[in-house]
């Protein structure tokens, strides 16, 4: 098995009101599968690793960032509401996230 190196993407959800973790983690598996179906998002390594206050932290393989920065940008509902995914940042480390964040 090859080591994949790892990502990690800052972001932050635009929307009216304070969102749950397992709320945002639904409509992002949700529409990570629409959007690059089971074989990608599998492929993609992707992880919600932290969530709070609207923002958080995703774990991706180096080779599909692109890939997971595009299904972020097709969440336009989460509990019925408008909501956009604003990207704030992609690093090579957790620390360097976290202070973007």
């Amino acid at each position: 098995m090859k080591f994949e190196r790892k990502r990690y993407l800052g972001f932050e959800v635009l929307c009216g009101e304070k969102l749950k973790r397992k709320d945002f983690s639904r409509v992002l598996w949700k529409e990570s599968l629409a959007f690059l179906g089971e074989m990608l998002t599998s492929k993609s390594g992707l992880w919600l690793l932290h969530f709070e206050n609207n923002r958080g932290i995703l774990k991706c393989n180096v080779g599909y960032v692109d890939e997971v920065i595009c299904s972020l940008a097709s969440i336009d509902q989460i509990n019925g509401k408008k909501a956009n995914v604003l990207v704030l940042g992609v690093s090579g480390t957790m620390k360097s996230v976290k202070e973007m964040i």
